[in-house]
């Protein structure tokens, strides 16, 4: 994954000016000072916000500035764990498990219900998501995250609010995808991530 000549800012408040950089397949640990933009990169990089100048590429797939939205394609091989709530509080954790995972091809459910049980949340499927725990909320982006078939993974603080047995798995599975090989995987997190690191982005220096 590329990213060619960033530019970036909110108002007068400049994150990434002319900033370059390229991810191989793997772990990038995403690191940085709070505003120094690790966030915000992930946002970019899912089409949540336009860059002022600037492109990425993925699997010959290009997204630049100017472009109206975050083309399809590129949206389809990438998946943004944020780490707010998903923004469908109205649905219950299965139906929204469901609906996002029906905005991407290929997918496998039986992945999907592995992550679910994995994770732990199978007893709370009929839970709607704004009466669901930090925890649950967290998982339910997590399932859908190691579950969907994306060549870019997008994880912020993907550690926070998840108990002991779910950090394991989340991490166990993260190390051997990153052994694997095949997935981009950026990560932003404030502690060491405990999984194998092929590169560390750091922003704000």
């Amino acid at each position: 994954m590329n990213i060619d000549r960033l530019v970036f800012a909110y108002g007068q408040r400049w994150l990434f000016e002319g900033w370059s950089a390229r991810a191989g397949a793997g772990v990038t640990w995403v690191q940085g000072a709070n505003g120094s933009g690790k966030s915000t990169l992930l946002r970019l990089l899912a089409g949540a916000l336009a860059p002022r100048h600037g492109s990425f590429e993925l699997a010959g797939c290009r997204y630049a500035a100017g472009d109206s939205s975050a083309p399809l394609a590129w949206r389809q091989q990438t998946f943004w764990c944020l780490s707010d709530p998903p923004p469908t509080p109205w649905l219950t954790i299965a139906e929204c498990l469901g609906f996002v995972s029906g905005t991407y091809p290929d997918v496998d459910a039986q992945r999907v219900r592995e992550q679910v049980e994995a994770l732990g949340l199978t007893k709370a499927l009929s839970t709607p998501l704004r009466d669901a725990s930090l925890g649950q909320q967290r998982k339910t982006l997590l399932a859908l995250a190691l579950a969907l078939p994306v060549k870019l993974l997008l994880l912020d603080e993907p550690f926070n609010a998840l108990d002991t047995a779910s950090a394991r798995h989340l991490a166990d599975t993260l190390t051997a995808r990153a052994q694997r090989g095949g997935q981009v995987i950026l990560l932003t997190s404030h502690v060491e991530p405990h999984v194998p690191v092929r590169e560390r982005w750091l922003l704000g220096d």
